[in-house]
Formats: C-alpha cells, structure tokens, sequence
C-alpha cells in the first residue's frame, strides 16, 4: 500500500496483515483488507457475533458521504439518502369521489422516481379508504388516497399527519 499514515514520528502505525483487537475475550473485532477493499468484521470464539458500530453520546455514524452509495449484503440497489420528513395531509377542500383518488404533494429535495418512499400516519385512517406513496417527479412526493367505497368523501374525513420516509 502506498498511502502511508503521516503520524510515524508517534509510533509504529503499520501492520503488515489482519488486526484483531479483544483478543483476551470471547468477543472482537477484525480489521482486514486485500484487493476486495477493507474489511471490518467482529470475531469470536462463538458461532455468531454481532458488530455494533456507533458515535460517542449523541454522535452520529456516517456511513460514506454524499457521492457514494451504500448497499445491504447481497443487494443491488445503493441508498445514497434516507430522509425523514413530518407530512401533513390537510383535506379541508378535499372531496374524493366515490371509488376515486385524490393526491396530496410534499416537496422533498433530492427524492427521485427511483426513490422508495413510506409513509407512516400518526393516526389510524378511515378504513374507507387506503393510500400508496410514491415519487412522481424529480423532488415531489406524492400520497395517493384511494375511496374504495360506493359514496363520496366529504372534505376533513382524510386529515392526517405522519412521517414519510424517502429512500434513494
């Protein structure tokens, strides 16, 4: 490896293989890389071990940065982002026809037609109706209420707010 530490005048910073810290204990953490990448794992002298990696109190954990996409094991689609949103869906003018849809907007900056997105009410909706949320255009998240029912909704019957999750 040509990109060295530029603390050698503290110490020994290089080891030329894996590095196992806890070694004394049932329970540690590996620190491996080649030409796949660099590898973090825990080990241990049982058959599963869980890693946890976290910030120090209310420190947070950044996995990457902005240009780089994260991807579960096996999957092969990358999250770049996960935004947390509040929503409120305010139907005061809202009528929705018997067996119709109505949509309600909410501008999220960087939400892609791509993007999965989950909307989470605060509390329970008519069961005369359900919702699908989903990207529409470059920054615009779209929830779709759908009356199922034989009547017409009057406006205020599908007020909610909840959290909208968008993935990308």
């Amino acid at each position: 490896m040509q990109r060295r530490s530029t603390n050698e005048t503290v110490g020994y910073t290089h080891h030329g293989g894996d590095f196992t810290a806890h070694v004394d204990s049932s329970h540690g953490v590996r620190l491996s890389g080649g030409s796949t990448g660099g590898i973090v794992e825990a080990v241990g002298d049982d058959t599963n071990v869980s890693l946890t990696v976290r910030g120090q109190g209310t420190g947070r954990v950044n996995i990457g940065n902005s240009s780089q996409l994260t991807f579960l094991a096996g999957s092969t689609f990358g999250i770049s982002v996960i935004q947390r949103v509040i929503v409120q869906i305010d139907s005061a003018a809202m009528v929705i026809a018997a067996e119709g849809t109505s949509d309600t907007v909410s501008t999220v900056v960087g939400a892609t037609t791509n993007s999965l997105c989950v909307f989470m009410p605060h509390a329970t909706f008519s069961t005369r109706y359900q919702f699908q949320t989903y990207c529409s255009t470059a920054n615009q998240v779209r929830i779709r209420l759908f009356n199922f029912q034989a009547t017409t909704f009057g406006s205020g019957e599908s007020s909610n707010r909840g959290i909208l999750y968008v993935i990308g």
